[in-house]
C-alpha cells in the first residue's frame, strides 16, 4: 500500500520542522562551523574535503594520501572514509562548502530516517498516527543525536527504512526490481559504515531463516534465489571497494605480526551472549 502524496509533503515537512527546532541553536552558525565538539568529526570533515578533492585533481590518489605519513602516505581502504559523505561534498561543491555540506547531511539524515520510517511502519501497520510516531522515536533518539555531533558516519542511519521496507516488499512480490532496490540501499548503508552492510547480511540471514519457518519447508528455492539475488546485487555494487580491501587485508595479514591485544580487544559470536573472561 503507498501512502498518499498529500501524506509525504506533510510527514517530511513535520520531521523538517522538528530537526530545525532541534538544532535551532546551531543554525546561526552552520555555515562556518561544524556541529558538535571539535572531536572525531574533524577526521570526516577531512575525508570528505580529501575525496572531493581527489575526485577532481588528477594529481591526487582517491584511496592513498601523502597528506599523512609523508613521504610514503597510507592507504585509505581501511580509515574512516565517509563515501556518502564526499560524494555529496564534490556534487555540491559549487554550491556549499564542505562545512556547510557536512551540516546539511546531518540535518538531512533526521528527515529522511524518519520519512524512511515512517514508510516502513505504515507498510506494516496500515497506521499513519503509529507510523509517524514511530519515525520520530527512529529519527529523533538520543543516540541519533549524540552520534550526529561526533560520528557522522554513524549517524547517517537513513539508508537502513528503505532497506528492510523493499526487503519486506521483496518477500511479497520478489520481482528483480524489489530485489534491486533491497541491494541498492543495503550498498548505500554500507558506504556510510561498513557496521551497517554486516547488520543487513544479518537480516539478510534472518530473513532467509523466517521465510522458511514461515512456509514450513526444508527449502525453498525461490527464498535463497531472492536472497542471493540482493546479496549478489550488493557485492557487485560495492565491489570496487571491496575486493581491493580484501585483497590489501589478506596482503598485509600475511605481512604483519598479531597485533598487541588482539587476545583481549576482540568481538566474536559467543561475545553476544557471554561476558569475557
Amino acid at each position: 500500500m503507498t501512502v498518499p502524496r498529500p501524506s509525504f509533503f506533510l510527514v517530511c515537512a513535520a520531521y523538517t520542522v522538528l530537526t530545525l527546532i532541534f538544532f535551532f541553536p546551531l543554525l546561526s552558525r552552520w555555515s562556518t562551523h561544524l556541529f558538535g565538539p571539535p572531536e572525531d568529526n574533524t577526521q570526516f570533515y577531512w575525508f570528505m574535503w580529501y575525496g572531493a578533492k581527489a575526485l577532481s585533481d588528477p594529481g591526487l590518489e582517491f584511496f592513498h594520501t601523502r597528506m599523512m605519513f609523508y613521504p610514503d602516505g597510507m592507504s585509505l581502504y581501511f580509515a574512516n572514509y565517509f563515501y556518502i559523505g564526499v560524494a555529496a561534498a564534490w556534487v555540491l561543491k559549487p554550491l556549499f562548502s564542505v562545512v556547510q555540506t557536512y551540516n546539511l547531511l546531518i540535518l538531512a539524515s533526521f528527515v529522511l530516517s524518519g520519512l524512511g520510517a515512517f514508510y516502513l511502519i505504515h507498510e506494516v501497520t496500515k497506521d499513519r498516527a503509529a507510523s509517524f510516531i514511530g519515525g520520530f522515536v527512529y529519527a529523533f533518539n538520543p543516540l541519533h543525536f549524540a552520534k550526529s555531533l561526533h560520528h557522522i558516519h554513524l549517524s547517517s542511519i537513513e539508508f537502513i527504512p528503505p532497506f528492510v521496507f523493499f526487503l519486506l516488499r521483496s518477500r511479497v512480490r520478489g520481482s528483480l526490481l524489489h530485489v534491486s532496490l533491497t541491494a541498492l540501499f543495503l550498498a548505500l548503508a554500507a558506504l556510510c559504515d561498513w557496521n551497517y552492510l554486516v547488520y543487513g547480511l544479518i537480516v539478510l540471514a534472518l530473513d532467509l531463516v523466517y521465510s522458511h519457518v514461515e512456509q514450513k519447508k526444508l527449502l525453498c528455492p525461490e527464498v535463497w534465489s531472492r536472497t542471493l539475488r540482493t546479496g549478489l546485487i550488493a557485492f557487485v555494487l560495492l565491489s570496487p571497494i571491496l575486493v581491493p580491501m580484501v585483497r590489501l587485508g589478506i596482503e598485509q595479514g600475511r605481512n604483519q605480526p598479531a597485533l598487541p591485544g588482539i587476545n583481549f580487544y576482540v568481538a566474536d559470536l559467543a561475545g553476544f551472549f557471554l561476558p569475557h573472561a
